[in-house]
């Protein structure tokens, strides 16, 4: 499991840097230096949403929905396969369960924001505002669901390495 680990990490870290030097730069330069609606983890209101709609060239449009929302297929899976085999490899597999379903709802979360988004760019000049409204809500669902997970994970791993400290005579 921990060579699994270790496989969708790497891969996870491997998108990540792809969309944060190259794809994520990509769309808020066609932006007039506005961030994508992915990366606003407080949400956004009705104005910033249509504020970036507005500013945002036909190219950039493209791109978001063809390659952008590709990666953002892959990065959230293997982000979730990572969380959940890291939650197996740390805790006991009653909490791990309870990690899983947090994790599972921060994926779901992920894809439907980029369904929303999808629909949101297709028709800028119409979108309604509660489409934007419930983007938005994806949006910050996806983030408090990673929040809440690396919080676990961080705690879990602190408590393994004070554990293990403490064990060896807290040298």
């Amino acid at each position: 499991m921990q060579r699994w680990f270790c496989i969708c990490v790497l891969i996870t870290l491997g998108l990540l840097a792809v969309m944060s030097m190259w794809s994520f730069p990509w769309i808020a330069q066609s932006a007039g230096g506005l961030s994508a609606f992915d990366l606003r983890f407080t949400g956004y209101s009705e104005a910033e949403a249509r504020a970036f709609l507005a500013a945002l060239s036909d190219e950039g449009y493209v791109f978001y929905l063809t390659v952008q929302h590709r990666l953002d297929v892959l990065f959230p899976a293997f982000l979730a396969a990572s969380f959940m085999l890291a939650s197996a490899l740390l805790f006991r597999q009653r909490f791990a369960r309870l990690l899983y379903i947090i994790v599972l709802l921060g994926l779901a979360s992920d894809f439907l924001e980029n369904r929303t988004v999808a629909a949101m760019l297709r028709m800028p000049e119409t979108v309604d505002p509660i489409m934007i409204k419930v983007a938005s809500l994806w949006t910050v669902a996806k983030f408090v669901s990673i929040a809440v997970v690396l919080v676990c994970l961080l705690a879990g791993l602190g408590g393994r390495l004070w554990v293990r400290k403490w064990s060896r005579g807290g040298a």
